[in-house]
């Protein structure tokens, strides 16, 4: 499993959710993601940026990645038994 971390402000905080590296290579493969959602995977849980990095990126607000997060995180949960 992968300890999740977000760096927000200098500081970091944990994530309740924790994802094995085999669900996070799936899910960036999957069908059920968008476009961006794959990209905040890649830069969010592969690389460890943080939302305001991922924001600046992707010319977004850093409130956008939170929602995408949010649905990157139920999309994942539900579909747990396709891994």
């Amino acid at each position: 499993m992968i300890a999740l971390q977000l760096s927000i402000g200098g500081e970091t905080l944990p994530i309740k959710y924790r994802f094995s590296q085999q669900e996070l290579e799936h899910a960036i493969k999957n069908v059920w993601f968008t476009d961006r959602e794959k990209q905040v995977i890649d830069m969010v849980y592969i690389r460890g940026f943080n939302l305001y990095d991922v924001a600046a990126e992707l010319d977004v607000t850093r409130v956008t990645i939170s929602r995408d997060l949010a649905k990157i995180r139920k999309k994942i949960i539900e579909n747990r038994e396709s891994v």
